[in-house]
């Protein structure tokens, strides 16, 4: 079965044309746009075709088509609702010029997933948002979880991504034999997969017969940073004191997930070969990131290691303002231009943070405003050099090219966590203009760390 590409079947519900031709030009070839003008037409289309989001201007909402006998509107709630029973998790996306608070929630307990201004749209933010919200085809299963001598009631998948295809692993009542077990161990990745409808009766099975399943826990990571994204974004909670303490108690919610996980490895060596993702996407760079964090804070001997992993798990969360294109290519690919639109980046994560009245740390702050800093004073935004650029900053710098490097693309084969360190100081030696990329003090531990492993 081949990988599907990003092509979304997109339904968007506006009577305004402006609305219409700026959501139409944003979205690329791939996506299949629907726009209907009334409330009746979206439930009709919504009734008889597959759709993967929906995108409601609520002002479409209030007009001339009526209810029931009792002549009530259809409004956008009832849109939404509507189309959450027929697809639980489908993304939906309210326009709205103002909304209070009291419908705000009241829109969310009916479905919609994210509401946004249609006064001053980011169709950017649109797309971005979208692309993390979409739902998969197929989610991982951690091999671990597998027991040699059982079998399960679904299909599992390996990812093949030099062909971009999913083949058969193990199928539905086959038992998971040593062999089986011996092929996934020599792999560099090993991460299976199983169809998103099948998901959770297998999470079921798996975590029946043992106290802790790994493939759960990191499924349950994902989904709460799915939604703190959607929290980032959602405009009816903009400068709310009170909701950015809540956004930054559920982030370091993850954080201490994600630690709980990493510690259920026997060690580090075997936590990095087997849970980070390995696909590429804006969910997986976050966690993956994190998780790095979590292994190489320590490793490097740094303290506040909750910070650098909380700054690491949404360092990257202003990318969503940008001009989504850009992000389609490698960093040495761009364009004067484009390299200037993507260093925005850094600043659009904090605006962002700060909207939400996010009470981060000075090092929070600093980690994320110095990330792409470069020990030589060649990176951006300040071209800040030495000791100027925090340690923490510094880390994260290193761990989100590791996550690059160690990253599979479509038709590449994976790559062992030695060979992508080994990339990382080529990297440091090579892609700057005086050759030192990160701190010389943090390589040497990280060098130490992966001599210690072998």
């Amino acid at each position: 079965m081949e990988a599907s590409q990003w092509s979304q079947n997109v339904l968007l519900v506006t009577m305004d044309p402006e609305i219409r031709e700026k959501i139409s030009s944003s979205f690329g070839s791939s996506t299949s746009l629907k726009v209907v003008e009334t409330s009746e037409a979206a439930i009709d289309h919504l009734t008889d075709f597959k759709v993967d989001a929906v995108i409601i201007d609520a002002k479409a909402t209030i007009e001339k088509t009526f209810y029931f006998e009792n002549k009530e509107v259809i409004s956008f709630q009832e849109i939404s609702q509507y189309a959450n029973q027929l697809n639980n998790h489908l993304p939906i996306v309210i326009l709205t010029n103002a909304l209070l608070s009291k419908d705000g929630s009241f829109a969310a307990k009916c479905g919609a997933t994210l509401i946004m201004d249609r006064k001053d749209i980011s169709l950017n933010k649109l797309v971005y948002v979208l692309r993390v919200l979409r739902k998969r085809t197929f989610r991982t299963i951690l091999t671990r979880d597998l027991k040699v001598g059982e079998s399960y009631s679904v299909d599992l998948y390996h990812y093949l991504s030099v062909n971009r295809r999913y083949l058969p692993f193990l199928r539905a009542g086959e038992v998971f034999t040593e062999e089986k077990k011996l092929k996934v161990n020599s792999s560099e990745t090993r991460h299976l997969y199983a169809k998103e409808d099948k998901f959770r009766k297998l999470l079921q099975e798996l975590s029946t017969n043992q106290d802790f399943c790994f493939s759960e826990e990191l499924a349950d990571i994902q989904f709460k940073f799915r939604k703190l994204h959607i929290d980032f974004f959602n405009i009816s909670t903009d400068g709310a004191l009170h909701f950015g303490k809540l956004l930054q108690e559920d982030g370091y919610a993850i954080i201490e997930r994600i630690e709980k996980l990493v510690n259920q490895y026997p060690d580090a060596h075997t936590c990095l070969k087997e849970l980070p993702y390995p696909r590429w996407s804006a969910l997986a760079h976050g966690i993956n990131s994190a998780i790095y964090a979590v292994i190489f804070a320590k490793a490097c001997g740094l303290e506040e290691v909750q910070d650098i992993a909380f700054a690491s798990l949404i360092h990257n969360i202003g990318l969503a303002e940008i001009d989504q294109n850009t992000l389609k290519k490698k960093e040495s690919d761009l364009s004067s231009t484009e390299m200037e639109e993507y260093k925005r980046h850094v600043g659009k994560s904090l605006e962002l943070i700060h909207r939400k009245k996010m009470l981060i740390s000075p090092l929070v702050e600093k980690i994320i405003s110095q990330h792409h800093e470069n020990y030589d004073g060649t990176g951006y935004p300040e071209r800040l050099s030495e000791d100027e650029i925090s340690l923490e900053a510094s880390l994260l710098s290193i761990l989100g090219s590791f996550d690059y490097l160690h990253t599979v693309r479509p038709g590449e084969k994976a790559k062992n966590i030695y060979e992508v360190w080994g990339q990382v100081k080529r990297h440091h030696a090579e892609s700057t203009l005086f050759f030192k990329k990160f701190h010389p003090k943090l390589i040497e531990r990280l060098d130490q760390f992966f001599a210690r492993q072998v």
